[in-house]
């Protein structure tokens, strides 16, 4: 087998504000874009179709989605609103309509959705989990024994995996969507930090992090761990994008390099290195579109080109 790599596009214009949410759409046309004082719909030439703009001293975007249809979006913001986006194509480009469906009573520290836009998962501070459906209803609530820090729905939208960063033992749990009933559940010394589905027979990716360093784990639906991935001592998974679709997952860290890794084993496939940055948001789409979004600002556009045969290259 040959290299893949990662190949950098472009960058956006430049954000002014740390990037905390990215979110490409299936086909990677668009990027929406999170940051602390805006949300910006942008071309993946660089050109920003759509921008809403944060009052002074609001709490920042903090996660957005597409859903896979790209009609469809939603963003939330730290202080608990939960806004959704509609994308309707106007001949070469898209008009955006976007209206608040929610506001939780306490911060938010993450956001998913199935990706059909059905349904909204938010994990809150205040130890709780709410399900929504699309209209900004609530599903079910469910109250947690630790903060929830992070949310993801596993492929098939039937389970809703979460976990804690505080107080320890640190917990992950995966809960029935339907009801939001126990499924699974396992106590971690190491704090949960991220999270991302994984195509069958895993489940779920999960960012584990000490003083020292992170770790990812591939695990199965009942939060087995199949593989573990080591990061490098002194260096912490910051952001982790996967595609269900594909066997790729993407990790950034806190000094900057993008990891490519194999979903089924958990091997290095590839990495890129971009030098006094922090990557602090990604997404990736149809196997093949990676966006990193930075502290300094920066949104960087990457090309993912998978490994190949020599059979392959053969004419």
């Amino acid at each position: 087998m040959f290299g893949a790599t990662l190949n950098l596009v472009r960058f956006l214009p430049f954000m002014k504000a740390p990037v905390h949410a990215v979110a490409l759409f299936a086909d990677g046309s668009h990027i929406l874009v999170g940051t602390e004082k805006e949300l910006a719909l942008f071309a993946r030439s660089a050109e920003q179709v759509f921008r809403y703009a944060l009052p002074d001293g609001a709490l920042p975007f903090i996660q957005c989605a597409v859903a896979d249809d790209m009609r469809v979006g939603v963003a939330a913001q730290r202080s608990g609103e939960i806004f959704r986006l509609e994308f309707i194509p106007e001949q070469s480009s898209l008009d955006v309509n976007i209206a608040r469906i929610w506001h939780a009573q306490a911060d938010i520290n993450s956001l998913s959705m199935t990706d059909c836009s059905e349904l909204i998962a938010l994990g809150h501070y205040s130890s709780a989990i709410t399900l929504l459906d699309q209209k900004g209803e609530v599903r079910w609530r469910s109250a947690t024994k630790g903060r929830t820090w992070v949310t993801a729905f596993d492929v098939m939208n039937k389970i809703l995996y979460v976990g804690s960063s505080s107080p320890s033992p640190y917990r992950l749990a995966a809960l029935s969507v339907e009801d939001g009933a126990p499924v699974a559940g396992r106590l971690q010394e190491d704090r949960v930090m991220g999270m991302a589905a994984l195509p069958s027979p895993l489940a779920v990716a999960v960012t584990l992090s000490d003083e020292w360093q992170s770790r990812l784990a591939g695990m199965r639906q009942d939060l087995r761990p199949e593989w573990i991935y080591e990061g490098v001592y002194g260096e912490f998974i910051t952001a982790l994008a996967s595609d269900p679709d594909s066997d790729v997952i993407v990790l950034g860290t806190n000094t900057g390099r993008l990891i490519a890794l194999q979903a089924t084993t958990g091997d290095v496939i590839t990495t890129y290195d971009i030098p006094g940055s922090i990557v602090l948001s990604l997404s990736i789409a149809n196997g093949q579109h990676v966006a990193a979004g930075l502290e300094d600002g920066q949104v960087a556009l990457f090309e993912y080109i998978p490994p190949y045969s020599e059979d392959e290259f053969v004419l």
